[in-house]
């Protein structure tokens, strides 16, 4: 039974590490790869990854059972393994441009996202697979990504102090971000008190989230004198300070070139455009556009909204014809290359170059409970799936 609290201790499930190379077990969260792409089959490649429980393979709501049933092989093989005692997990990651600490631990869920607030519309879609997940297999196979509020700094320098060797359980490189990862347990308990009245931002993890809440009413109806397992969800909760927020590019197929053109012609004139020397990633309130070799800029003018609703609602909305096909790249300067090789080779007919938002951005778009368009922030690196797994069924 876990006790009444905001952030509380857990009892993760994880990969017996004595013998096993844990780089090779995780892998990004389910919406960064494709089924039958290069990353999905080299994840596929060993046959205890995460990918196996995490994205299954199958047809229809068949694929679900399979994925309960490697998750119970995997315990009973001892693959996996449930820690005795309930800790907090500190994760750590070191990468070329970047570096971030956060906390893993369980969260008492928010329906009415008053102290668990989103920024990001959701799809049926990806809503409905997670959902035909969790009910399967009861376990949270990677965390929802939040953001706390730091101005004292009280969080962060918790975290810090709990860079002890004998708490260290996991030290590699992963490999689909190449961060170094390390991953300590602790089970200080000022956490929960730091903690106790954040407000949390979702950064990642919106369908994971929306899934909790319909799992967890769906367990409250036939459980309605508990308070158990299922009204938690795993998150990971960064210190706002502690961040590194790409942004997500847009790219444009199933457009003839003419339509391409037509596109450009009538940004032209209720924008106007900027021709520059070299693509590049624009400032805030500014959008790119890489077109038959050109690269323009042009202004929002939506001031003070964020760049991807200007996009949608200006642009997309008015001028895309309803075939488009709509793609995503994220990422900062080191990307932009990748992108434009995509349109000159024609596997896309144009692509439209964002800024990145700001977590401020973000979380004031949280409090006014506006719903961005999919895909506006990307927070780097994703948080690797299957490092910790919670159990959220009775």
């Amino acid at each position: 039974m876990i006790k009444e609290t905001e952030v509380a201790k857990f009892r993760a499930l994880r990969f017996s590490s004595a013998d096993r190379d844990i780089s090779e077990l995780v892998a990004p969260p389910y919406d960064v790869f494709d089924y039958g792409d290069e990353l999905d089959s080299k994840l596929r490649s060993n046959p205890h990854n995460i990918v196996h429980i995490l994205k299954p393979e199958g047809e229809g709501i068949s694929k679900y059972k399979n994925s309960a049933d490697i998750l119970e092989r995997f315990i009973s093989e001892k693959v996996l393994m449930q820690e005795k005692k309930e800790s907090f997990y500190v994760l750590h990651e070191e990468g070329q441009k970047h570096t971030r600490t956060g906390l893993m631990a369980i969260v008492r869920i928010d329906p009415d996202y008053n102290r668990i607030k989103e920024h990001e519309r959701t799809k049926k879609t990806p809503l409905e697979d997670r959902i035909n997940l969790l009910h399967a297999t009861g376990t949270n196979t990677g965390p929802v990504f939040a953001v706390a509020p730091d101005r004292d700094e009280k969080f962060i320098k918790a975290l810090r102090e709990d860079f002890k060797q004998e708490n260290l359980l996991y030290d590699f490189r992963c490999s689909y971000s190449g961060a170094k990862t390390c991953l300590y347990k602790t089970e200080n308990n000022i956490f929960s008190e730091i903690l106790r009245d954040s407000v949390l931002y979702i950064a990642d993890g919106h369908h994971r989230y929306k899934t909790a809440i319909h799992y967890a009413r769906e367990m409250q109806e036939k459980y309605p004198d508990k308070d158990e397992k299922f009204n938690y969800v795993m998150m990971y909760i960064v210190p706002c300070n502690n961040l590194t927020i790409h942004p997500t590019h847009r790219m444009i197929g199933n457009v003839t070139r003419d339509q391409a053109k037509e596109i450009l012609e009538k940004i032209r004139e209720n924008f106007g455009l900027e021709k520059r020397k070299n693509i590049c990633i624009p400032d805030s309130g500014s959008l790119g556009v890489y077109f038959d070799n050109s690269y323009y800029t042009f202004s929002s003018i939506l001031k003070g909204q964020p760049d991807t609703l200007f996009l949608d609602e200006k642009i997309f909305k008015p001028f895309m014809p309803s075939e488009m096909k709509l793609d995503y790249l994220s990422g900062d300067m080191d990307i932009l290359e990748d992108l434009k090789g995509k349109v000159d080779n024609g596997k896309f007919q144009m692509a439209f170059v964002m800024a990145p938002m700001s977590f401020e951005g973000v979380k004031k778009e949280a409090d006014k409970r506006e719903m961005l368009p999919p895909k506006s922030t990307f927070f780097y690196p994703k948080v690797p799936s299957g490092l910790l797994m919670y159990r959220a069924r009775l």
